[in-house]
């Protein structure tokens, strides 16, 4: 089923739901995932500055929000699991399937960039490379020692109130929205442990994550005290170095810009990551 709004299409794939923003010229094609508990429209502005770059963007909205019309609770629950190995296995299949002739890139904020990396290292798609925007492992030892206090036992009561409610109500924690125990639940786990293993998953991502056979780039904000360097580097460095850049964006332009509000800046963004894209391709 597909629905037109301006230049926006919504494409639904059984519990993927797909807003497709064209490039007049496309020279690659961009499958994007959002951070916790964000909706894919929160985006466009920043994917119609990718489009205008030649990139034609196809954000995935994540279960339980946006376009999604599920609603987390004790009778709809999924973990990341689901999110890689349906959602975004039917978002990359459809982009396979109705852009076969453009470059594939595979991108994500903090959750959104963990999922597509994971996805990259179980299914290794032919793309032309990976994409994070301040991503980061939640492991409570890549930040401050206050706030790894915080993350330690906060993955306890996170864990416990989600059990509680049947659900995780992140708007009264102010992390997340209204999100799946099982989702959340994976996340502690990652959060005390900084192994990514599912326990509805068999899997084995982290061995995997060091044989991911594309480039890799990730961007850090100075601002960002949900996924600091440190933190973003306790989950590069799982992934193969030679492929890698990590880059913390302290230039002057950006020395206030945190884990939400680099979107305000996506049209200074979209540039830096077409040229990435235009070296990674040759």
């Amino acid at each position: 089923m597909t629905d037109q709004s301006g230049e926006m299409t919504h494409v639904a794939i059984d519990n993927a739901n797909l807003l497709i923003l064209p490039a007049p010229r496309p020279a690659g094609v961009m499958v994007f995932v959002p951070a916790l508990g964000v909706r894919a429209d929160y985006y466009a502005a920043f994917a119609r500055a990718l489009t205008r770059h030649g990139i034609t963007v196809v954000l995935n909205e994540l279960r339980g929000h946006g376009r999604s019309p599920l609603v987390p609770g004790r009778h709809t629950d999924f973990g990341y699991s689901a999110l890689i190995n349906e959602d975004l296995k039917k978002a990359v299949a459809y982009v396979q399937a109705n852009f076969s002739n453009l470059p594939l890139v595979l991108a994500g904020h903090s959750l959104g960039g963990q999922l597509v990396t994971l996805y990259a290292a179980r299914y290794q798609p032919p793309a032309a490379g990976i994409i994070q925007l301040a991503c980061s492992s939640p492991y409570y030892r890549g930040f401050p020692p206050a706030r790894r206090r915080a993350i330690y036992w906060g993955s306890f009561v996170i864990q416990a109130a989600a059990a509680l409610m049947g659900y995780f109500p992140g708007r009264t924690f102010g992390f997340g929205g209204r999100e799946a125990r099982r989702l959340m639940n994976d996340w502690s786990r990652i959060a005390r442990t900084n192994l990514f293993n599912f326990r509805d998953d068999p899997y084995d991502y982290d061995g995997t994550l060091a044989v991911v056979g594309c480039p890799v780039l990730s961007f850090c904000f100075p601002a960002d005290t949900y996924a600091p360097l440190a933190a973003a580097r306790y989950f590069t460095d799982k992934l193969p170095q030679n492929r890698l850049k990590l880059r913390l964006l302290d230039i002057p332009e950006f020395q206030n810009t945190d884990h939400f509000n680099w979107i305000a800046q996506g049209a200074l963004i979209a540039p830096l990551l077409a040229a990435w894209l235009s070296r990674a391709t040759v």
